[in-house]
């Protein structure tokens, strides 16, 4: 079977999204009241049951959750409430901690930067001008560069309009007949 004879690979409908690294000194989200009340239960159910499979356990402490009443849940709520209340303590030194660090990669970033702008003038310095950039003293202080061959070909031109000129002149020879 060839390339051509090979089916397109098919789309699904799925979009793969790419995984974001997490920190790790990133404090930790508070637990629902429902882990609250799983990190008690499953102890005592472990006490009472040796042998029952984590499946069993997750779905019999789902169903007396489901099961109980609010004044049940209350205790459950309000340590979620103390873990939310500490996660948002943590969260917040963090992210302080992190715009400092921030702040320092910036500085650390311009101070590269400067440093290599600083080694590539040191190194411009050190290289020689070429004769495409010499430029003369009287030209420099007027701004202006110096003629290039094609500038002189345009003014030994200029010199012959409306004349004809024969195919063996070059352009000097061409400005030395007009001068005269």
């Amino acid at each position: 079977m060839t390339k051509a004879e090979a089916t397109p690979p098919v789309k699904t409908g799925r979009v793969v999204k790419k995984k974001v690294k997490k920190d790790k000194n990133a404090p930790k989200k508070p637990m629902s009241p429902f882990f609250c009340y799983q990190h008690v239960r499953r102890s005592q159910i472990k006490l009472e049951d040796p042998d029952i499979s984590n499946n069993d356990i997750i779905k019999t402490m789902a169903a007396e959750w489901r099961a109980m009443e609010k004044e049940q849940q209350a205790p459950f709520i309000a340590e979620t409430e103390l873990h939310k209340k500490r996660y948002e303590q943590e969260k917040q030194v963090y992210n302080e901690k992190l715009k400092v660090i921030k702040e320092q990669e910036a500085l650390l970033a311009k101070k590269n930067a400067d440093e290599e702008a600083a080694a590539a003038a040191k190194v411009a310095k050190k290289t020689k001008p070429t004769k495409k950039d010499a430029v003369p003293a009287d030209k420099k202080a007027a701004g202006k560069a110096a003629p290039t061959k094609k500038d002189e070909k345009k003014e030994g031109a200029a010199t012959l309009v409306g004349k004809k000129r024969p195919a063996s002149k070059t352009p000097e020879k061409v400005a030395k007949t007009a001068e005269k």
